[in-house]
């Protein structure tokens, strides 16, 4: 419990704070705790992803997850084909 005083100078003074050790040391330990539950539930827990093609692929934290090479447009060659489609 947190009590508050008018100190002699006219400061105000709080007393039962935490001390920088004890949020330290709540902090890790919360941390911690955090880490290992987030490293576990990827590890186990499979994430799905859908491509282009609406094909799912399922996959664990870990494993590779291969992808189709696509065919870089430039900006250039995108202008080309858009003022193609819009002078035909």
């Amino acid at each position: 419990m947190c009590t508050g005083a008018e100190a002699t100078d006219k400061a105000f003074k709080i007393s039962g704070l935490a001390t920088k050790t004890d949020i330290t040391t709540i902090n890790n330990a919360l941390g911690d705790k955090a880490d290992k539950a987030t490293d576990e539930y990827f590890k186990t827990s499979p994430i799905t992803f859908t491509g282009d093609d609406a094909q799912q692929s399922t996959r664990t934290l870990g494993t590779r997850v291969n992808c189709k090479k696509v065919q870089r447009t430039s900006h250039r060659q995108l202008m080309q084909q858009q003022q193609a489609l819009t002078s035909a």
